[in-house]
């Protein structure tokens, strides 16, 4: 098990600038745990009726939209694409949110430790 501590950029797609780092580092599965900030957000919230997403746009104004909590897991496909699974707790000056993040942009940055366990996960996780 070894850890990788990722400073996440302003103006970065989380996801996107995720895929792109587990790519070219050669990660094939393991943790995402983060704190810091987004500008925009889409968090998702699962309908069992529907089996699909609702979903919440967030947009900050005045402050940040504050990440309290980034966790979450990823793994490589065979194809060689990367998997990410993320929820984040979210919060603002109203109140906060958490849910599934489907997307987000990074505002100031974001403090992402991956943590590697290896090519099990997606086997375990039933996703080979």
């Amino acid at each position: 098990m070894r850890a990788q501590v990722v400073r996440v950029p302003e103006g970065a797609g989380v996801h996107e600038f995720l895929e792109k780092y587990i790519t070219e580092h050669g990660l094939k599965g393991g943790l995402v745990l983060g704190i810091g900030g987004l500008k925009h957000a889409v968090i998702g919230y699962l309908d069992l009726a529907t089996r699909q997403y609702r979903v919440v746009e967030l947009e900050s104004s005045e402050t940040a939209l504050e990440v309290a909590s980034l966790l979450g897991n990823y793994f490589a496909r065979p194809d060689g694409t990367i998997r990410i699974h993320v929820h984040v707790v979210v919060g603002t000056p109203s109140g906060s949110h958490a849910g599934h993040l489907i997307s987000g942009v990074v505002y100031p940055f974001l403090e992402v430790f991956l943590v590697e366990l290896g090519e099990g996960v997606a086997a375990k996780l039933g996703q080979k």
